[in-house]
């Protein structure tokens, strides 16, 4: 099957397009751009999700790589796209390399590439290593010879991760009082680290869907999704909790449900997220948003004095827009945001702990900072 880019990298059915046999020709695609650039020792960094032959495929990714002389950081388990971005960064390597196929049906998957800065590289830059694709037969290297010899490393970013989530929160809010959480994992790779970022902030975590299934319980791992957070829902009422979140399968996109479990759309959390960076915390930029979202936010920008910028729909849109200019906050209609001072990527758990410090900073429920929200933005 032909091997085809989209505007986020690489997708495919598994088993289909998705196979060992074409990752290892897209691999060498990749290690031919670094082996011209120069890139081979500043490296590499792969990560993968939980879904079927995510780690044979991020596996098969590591060895094509070694076989070029290629140093590379393999994490050590399934973890969500912000965590694979923010370790790109960390590590100080030339790209980064995900293999999930984010919030889709278990049968997709994909290969994404993610810059030195921690998000997708450009689509100029996507496009060049397209054109690469099936110039040079793959080389490749035995697995185990390539850790001898040091070319693939595993590693593990998590509690750096973690601790860079909580490093912009405020230390004040922190402390007011103690809330009860419900997460939800959705069965993906980004749950276990919502609720232990979480627990580091005093909050009580009611887990639910934590464990790694790649079936996702018979759903694609998609908050957006109404008819697959019923369970949450039901979940918040029954323990009384404060508010319960849904993290998607690949971690970059959240939705939340409030204390009377009810769910929050996508673009409500976008316009409270952005009032709180905005009124709490003091920041400013512009605030991107694609089309299909409502004129809450551009009431925001017009109440506290920052440009609104919209764009088409579709996430790469976004990103452009987030790579040239200075961005307080960017989002979809379903969710999706970035908080470029965070890191330039969809990270659907910072959104969360900054939907805590929100909570905590202002001492009201879910419902009620929704309720003000609404009324700032409709008067």
């Amino acid at each position: 099957m032909e091997i085809v880019f989209g505007p986020e990298g690489w997708r495919g059915r598994t088993a289909d397009a998705l196979t060992l046999p074409n990752v290892r020709i897209v691999s060498q695609a990749l290690a031919d751009d670094l082996v011209e650039r120069q890139a081979e020792e500043q490296g590499v960094v792969i990560g993968y999700d939980t879904r079927f032959l995510s780690d044979a495929f991020a596996r098969v990714t590591a060895q094509v790589l070694a076989g070029n002389g290629v140093s590379v950081y393999l994490l050590d388990a399934p973890a969500p796209t912000p965590l694979l971005s923010f370790a790109v960064r960390y590590h100080g390597a030339a790209v980064g390399v995900m293999i999930s196929g984010n919030h889709r049906a278990p049968d997709w998957n994909g290969l994404a590439w993610k810059g030195p800065h921690a998000g997708p590289i450009m689509t100029s830059e996507l496009k060049y290593l397209a054109a690469k694709v099936g110039r040079t037969a793959p080389k490749t290297m035995e697995f185990e010879q390539a850790l001898e010899q040091e070319l693939i490393r595993f590693a593990n970013c998590d509690e750096p991760y973690v601790h860079h989530l909580l490093r912009l929160l405020s230390v004040s809010a922190r402390k007011k009082r103690r809330l009860r959480i419900v997460v939800d994992g959705m069965y993906g790779a980004g749950g276990e680290l919502m609720a232990t970022a979480f627990e580091e902030l005093g909050s009580d975590v009611i887990r639910m869907r934590l464990r790694h299934d790649p079936l996702f319980g018979g759903i694609a791992p998609d908050p957006a999704v109404s008819e697959y957070l019923t369970a949450l829902q039901e979940k918040v009422i029954e323990t009384g909790a404060d508010f319960g979140v849904a993290i998607s399968g690949d971690g970059g996109r959240l939705t939340a449900v409030d204390e009377q479990g009810r769910v929050v759309s996508g673009q409500d959390l976008f316009s409270l997220t952005a009032l709180h960076l905005l009124r709490e915390r003091g920041w400013s930029g512009s605030l991107v948003k694609t089309s299909d979202v409502s004129k809450k936010i551009d009431r925001l920008g017009d109440r506290y004095e920052q440009r609104v910028r919209e764009v088409g729909k579709g996430f790469k849109k976004v990103q452009d827009r987030v790579q040239r200019e200075d961005v307080l906050a960017a989002g979809e209609s379903n969710g999706s945001l970035i908080i470029p001072r965070h890191m330039p990527e969809r990270d659907g758990l910072f959104v969360g702990v900054l939907l805590l410090e929100h909570l905590l900073w202002t001492e009201q429920s879910l419902s009620r900072s929704l309720d003000e929200m609404r009324t700032i933005v409709e008067n």
